[in-house]
């Protein structure tokens, strides 16, 4: 069975929601926090618990930094594990 075949449709709607706030941010650049959690929870429904939750996973995959209430896209795709690949 593969991965795909394995994941359930509440973990295939987690991975497109995070899916779409990488292409979100890479797109904007750099939001104001608050703003974001925001445009989230209005676009796609999310909670700003579970919003702040895919933010840090997109931060500890290297994909954004968020410092002084502002989340910014980093082009840089490293992390505190070294450098990683991906499409998004």
């Amino acid at each position: 069975m593969s991965i795909e075949e394995s994941l359930d449709k509440f973990q295939i709607m987690r991975r497109e929601r995070i899916k779409w706030v990488a292409e979100k941010l890479k797109e904007i650049k750099e939001v104001d926090l608050e703003v974001f959690l925001a445009l989230l929870s209005f676009e796609q429904g999310v909670r700003p618990k579970t919003g702040r939750e895919y933010l840090r996973d997109l931060e500890i995959l290297g994909k954004i930094e968020i410092k002084d209430g502002r989340i910014k896209w980093k082009d840089e795709q490293s992390t505190r594990y070294g450098k990683v690949s991906s499409d998004t």
